[in-house]
C-alpha cells in the first residue's frame, strides 16, 4: 500500500541484466526521495524520465542483440543444413560415377516396387552389365576399365533422361553393374539406345552389352506374375 501521491517502488525478480537492475534501483531511490519532500518529487520526476531514456536504450541495445543473434544461429543452422545435404548425397553417390550407390539402388529399388504393388501399376527394372569386363582390365588396366565405367553411366545416363520418364531412376551398383528403374513401355528402347550408343561412343573398348535386353525382360515378366522386386536383388549382384 502506497500513500495517495506517493510513487511505488519497483520490486526487482532477481533476473535482470545487471545494467537493468541498477536502472530499477536508481527509480526506487529516487521515488524514495521524492516520496519526502516536494523538491524531491521534481528532481525524482528529472531523473524519472531520464532513467526511462536510459531502460528504453538499454532495451532497445538488447532487442538488436538478440534479433543480430537470432540472424546468426539461423544462419549456421542454414550452414549445418546444407553441409549435412552434402554429406548425404555423398553417402548415396558413388565415387566413380557420381550415380546413385548400391545403397540408394536397394531403396530406391525397395521404394519403387511397394509404390507399383500399392497402385498396381507395371514397372521394368534395367539390369546393366558389361560382357569380359574382368578380362578388358586385366589387359588394358584399371585406369582404361574405369574410364569405360564412366562412359557407360554417361551413356546410361543420357539415354534415360531422352527416352525415358521424369521419374526414372539410374543407379551404378559397383563394377559395371548399373540399374535403371522405369516402365514398360520405355524400357524397350531405352536398351536399344543404350547399346547402340554405347557401341558408337566406346572407340577401342571391345566390349557389348548382351545381358542387358534378357534380363530385363525376365525382371519385367516376373514381376507382372505378382513378386516383388526384391526377388530380383540377387541377379542384380546385390545379395
Amino acid at each position: 500500500f502506497h500513500p495517495q501521491g506517493a510513487l511505488p517502488s519497483i520490486v526487482r525478480t532477481g533476473s535482470e541484466p545487471a545494467e537493468v537492475a541498477m536502472l530499477l534501483d536508481r527509480f526506487n531511490d529516487m521515488a524514495h526521495r521524492a516520496n519526502e519532500s516536494d523538491r524531491g518529487m521534481h528532481r525524482a520526476l528529472d531523473d524519472s524520465r531520464r532513467v526511462q531514456a536510459e531502460l528504453a536504450q538499454v532495451l532497445s541495445a538488447r532487442e538488436f542483440e538478440v534479433r543480430q543473434r537470432t540472424a546468426e544461429l539461423a544462419a549456421r543452422s542454414e550452414e549445418l543444413s546444407a553441409a549435412n545435404a552434402k554429406l548425404e548425397q555423398l553417402a548415396n553417390a558413388d565415387p566413380l560415377t557420381g550415380l546413385a550407390n548400391r545403397r540408394a539402388v536397394m531403396a530406391a529399388l525397395d521404394l519403387a516396387s511397394r509404390s507399383a504393388i500399392r497402385e498396381r501399376v507395371p514397372l521394368s527394372v534395367l539390369a546393366v552389365d558389361v560382357d569380359h569386363f574382368k578380362a578388358y582390365n586385366d589387359v588394358y588396366g584399371f585406369p582404361a576399365g574405369d574410364e569405360a565405367i564412366r562412359l557407360l553411366a554417361r551413356t546410361l545416363t543420357h539415354a534415360v533422361a531422352e527416352l525415358g520418364n521424369p521419374t526414372d531412376f539410374v543407379g551404378h551398383v559397383g563394377g559395371d553393374d548399373f540399374v535403371a528403374i522405369t516402365t514398360p513401355d520405355r524400357c524397350d528402347a531405352l536398351a536399344q539406345r543404350l547399346i547402340a550408343d554405347f557401341d558408337r561412343e566406346r572407340g577401342t573398348i571391345t566390349m557389348v552389352i548382351q545381358s542387358l535386353g534378357k534380363t530385363t525382360q525376365e525382371m519385367r515378366d516376373h514381376y507382372k506374375a505378382g513378386d516383388s522386386i526384391a526377388d530380383f536383388v540377387g541377379p542384380l549382384g546385390m545379395p
